[in-house]
């Protein structure tokens, strides 16, 4: 059972959740992948035997070295990319109640942000470019007299941020 669920008031009922985004990653992935295919590209064709020979053992030129390294860079950084991506999921909540806004981080400890929904001074929304093509960004909440709850690189940020506003 999710924290917010919880600690649900009498009354108070789920708005919106929001998560995580995958899609940073994913663009980040698409670009290191694009340098990879385009580096194939550049090395001629009688260097890239590694791909169309089956009996291969071991690389036999600098050329082939390379392509292996820049594979086993990309896998490395595609598993781990994902995974930490994955992690940051499980370990963050984000959610707009009927009464409150509530971001719970953490996955062994837990620290939770809360703000009253009364106690709203301004909603910020930031996209970049491909945050606007993907429908991903962060919103941050500004409170009168209390700190900021922020919420970093969530799916429909605009989504999130027209509730908060919807019931100000």
């Amino acid at each position: 059972m999710s924290y917010v669920k919880k600690t649900l008031q009498e009354g108070e009922e789920v708005v919106v959740t929001a998560r995580i985004s995958m899609k940073p990653t994913c663009v980040g992935l698409l670009f290191w992948e694009a340098v990879l295919v385009s580096v194939f590209f550049i090395v001629p064709e009688s260097e890239i035997a590694i791909l169309k020979n089956e009996n291969f053992n071991y690389p036999n030129s600098s050329n082939q070295l390379i392509i292996l390294a820049m594979l086993g860079v990309l896998v490395f950084s595609v598993f781990f990319g994902f995974l930490g991506t994955f992690i940051r999921r499980l370990a963050h909540e984000m959610v707009v109640t009927s009464s409150r806004i509530v971001h719970r981080k953490g996955l062994i400890f837990r620290n939770t942000e809360e703000m009253d929904r009364g106690a709203v001074e301004s909603i910020s929304l930031s996209q970049g470019m491909f945050g606007r093509i993907f429908n991903y960004g962060n919103v941050t909440v500004r409170g009168r007299g209390m700190g900021d709850v922020e919420m970093m690189s969530i799916d429909g940020p605009l989504k999130i941020r027209n509730s908060i506003q919807a019931r100000k």
